[in-house]
């Protein structure tokens, strides 16, 4: 997904783009790493509440997002 593509659809993309985030991750990811990931790469900005919602909803459809003690993990 591009830059504008993502900036065409508002904040609905939100909770896409945070999966985005965690399936590039080699290692657990903090909100902050989330959030600076979805700003450097797409150029939206996100709010540490708004990333908890996300996994949760994400976690709430099935996908296997494991909480540890160094940030959030796909697994």
């Amino acid at each position: 997904m591009k830059r504008e593509e993502v900036a065409a659809l508002g904040s609905s993309v939100n909770c896409i783009l945070v999966l985005f985030a965690l399936q590039h991750a080699s290692k657990p990811m903090r909100q902050a790493d989330i959030i600076r990931w979805i700003e450097e790469n797409y150029g939206v900005k996100i709010g540490r509440a708004a990333v908890s919602r996300h996994v949760d909803t994400l976690t709430d459809l099935d996908y296997s997002i494991k909480k540890t003690n160094d940030g959030y993990i796909l697994k």
